[in-house]
């Protein structure tokens, strides 16, 4: 699925229409959606012709301003649900998921307090039905200072609307990639620049289409970005990176394991036999963790599953079903263990139920985390992996390396030493045990210090 959304800031002009022209012919969306069209909609139908698009539904504009149009092909599924001034809803069939979601088309007010009551009306939409939702446009505000360039700082009290709106329906920002700003003023004096453009969805919608991508197409002639959102984006499988699970220190299994690889006579210095037998160890978790089936979530579903059964059974028995009840409990304990340690957030105790905001940390920090380009020295931008690797490489080889200044012995001769004797003994004696283990035990217990996957629980426990 692909979709365009654009402040078109009216449709009527050459360049305008040109712009949408070569971005529909070089992306073939699914949906146009075209904001502040400032035309009756009598006036779209060349423009669907032209667009190759079979449907159309507007929002006719208030004066001499506003308007919205959503343009739709034959194969797109789509039942037009509600519209108002500032936002047209659409209700659409996902034939390979099998599953309904909706789309919201939003042009917000520029006036704060049209936009408070805009906020309001919205979230009443959505709670109608929250598990899969795309709200897309220009909202006219901005989330934080940094989606802001010149101009007067913002205060918290000032964005508090716009973000009680995204808590509130508990929504997601897609990000973007690309330029940051999807607005600017286009003055000389003064410029101004901010992201008013957002893709925002629940997480029932992002389970659904993870691999989202929401580019910033900037167009010539125009004083807003394009929004380019594409729920596919072809990825290479290079297997399940392996990770450390707390929760397996708790399992004998998971200690016969361990005590049984630590065994086993390697020969070698202390680091490699360190090294060959944390790497056998992996091998034999992630064998064993296959075997064995630890996933809490689907545990979770067999047991209620079974509790449904054994409440409908003739032959119910009391202490059978309490003892599926507490291992349902346990299974849940475990889910919220497996989403804290994958969120890495520190200050919310593991007994705390709050799996759901878990989740939702892991999810946002993938897609901060995810590296989808990168730009070279030469300001060429890289989308794959091999070139994105080249890249990185050059970059720190460059950074590293010495460029070989003459006279430098002069130079660091005259260099005021800092550092005692005394302090030189310390710095480069040998390390100790104790020492050692201090280190561990400071190494916060769903943190993975290194590449080997294995978290500091690990360590601390075994």
């Amino acid at each position: 699925m692909k979709i365009i959304a654009w402040n078109c800031q009216g449709i009527e002009g050459d360049l305008t229409v040109d712009n949408l022209m070569e971005q529909n012919r070089l992306h073939t969306p699914d949906i146009v959606i075209l904001l502040e069209t400032k035309n009756n909609s009598r006036n779209y139908v060349h423009l669907k012709r032209r667009l190759q698009m079979e449907h159309l539904f507007a929002v006719e504009p208030r004066g001499i301003g506003g308007g919205l149009c959503v343009f739709w092909r034959e194969d797109v599924q789509v039942i037009l649900m509600n519209s108002e001034e500032f936002m047209i809803e659409l209700k659409l069939w996902d034939e390979t998921l099998n599953c309904y979601w909706r789309l919201f088309a939003i042009y917000a007010s520029t006036d704060e307090r049209k936009r408070r009551i805009q906020w309001k009306s919205l979230s009443k939409r959505i709670e109608q039905d929250k598990e899969r939702c795309l709200i897309l446009g220009d909202f006219n505000d901005i989330l934080c200072n940094e989606e802001n360039e010149g101009g007067n700082y913002r205060g918290a009290a000032s964005m508090r609307d716009f973000r009680g709106f995204v808590a509130g329906n508990d929504l997601m920002d897609l990000g973007y990639e690309g330029y940051p700003f999807t607005w600017r003023n286009n003055r000389e004096s003064l410029p101004i620049q901010q992201r008013l453009d957002h893709g925002l969805v629940t997480h029932g919608w992002h389970d659904l289409y993870p691999d989202t991508i929401i580019r910033h197409v900037v167009l010539e002639g125009s004083d807003h970005a394009m929004l380019l959102l594409s729920t596919e984006k072809f990825r290479v499988w290079r297997g399940r990176k392996f990770s450390f699970d707390g929760r397996w220190s708790k399992t004998n299994e998971c200690r016969e394991l361990v005590v049984g690889e630590w065994k086993d006579k390697i020969s070698g210095s202390h680091a490699y036999r360190f090294y060959e037998k944390i790497k056998t160890l992996r091998k034999s978790l992630k064998l064993w963790y296959k075997e064995n089936s630890k996933n809490s979530k689907k545990k979770v579903e067999h047991l209620k599953a079974e509790i449904r059964v054994a409440l409908q059974s003739k032959e119910f028995s009391s202490e059978a079903f309490k003892q599926k009840e507490r291992d349902l409990i346990a299974a849940h304990k475990d889910e919220g263990v497996y989403w804290k340690v994958k969120s890495r957030n520190q200050w919310l105790k593991e007994d705390d139920k709050n799996t759901k905001f878990f989740h939702a940390q892991t999810l946002k920090r993938r897609r901060l985390n995810l590296i989808r380009g990168i730009e070279d020295s030469h300001g060429e931008w890289h989308e794959e992996d091999k070139e994105i690797n080249e890249t990185a490489i050059a970059y720190f080889a460059k950074l590293f390396q010495s460029s070989r200044p003459s006279q430098i012995d002069d130079i660091v001769r005259n260099v005021e030493a800092r550092i005692t004797p005394e302090d030189n003994n310390v710095l480069t004696a040998p390390v100790t045990t104790a020492e050692i283990v201090l280190a561990v035990s400071q190494i916060p217990l769903s943190r993975a210090p290194g590449p080997d996957g294995f978290s500091g629980c690990f360590y601390q426990d075994h």
